[in-house]
């Protein structure tokens, strides 16, 4: 197993940012379910006829999914040697 050649900035990987998401709000809402169950009840009826009750579970898995799958797109930024800023005068 080696790293990629981009290690470095994995930060910047579209794939690590939504997939970060994906957890932060699945996370939030597995810790704080109160919330969820007060957005819920929040919704018009309608909706809420239209939406399943487990959404927030399945979105946070489908943002995940999308993070993953958005790892095969070109990211041209990436290539892009980085500035270095260690010269300059303060």
């Amino acid at each position: 197993m080696r790293l990629i050649p981009q290690w470095r900035l994995f930060w910047k990987f579209w794939s690590v940012r939504i997939s970060t998401f994906g957890v932060l709000v699945g996370g939030y809402f597995l810790e704080f379910p109160q919330h969820a169950i007060d957005i819920w009840n929040a919704l018009p009826v309608d909706f809420k006829a239209v939406v399943p009750p487990k959404f927030v579970q399945w979105a946070s898995y489908a943002i995940i999914a999308i993070g993953i799958l958005s790892r095969g797109i070109h990211q041209p930024k990436l290539n892009q040697p980085e500035r270095d800023d260690s010269d300059k005068a303060l």
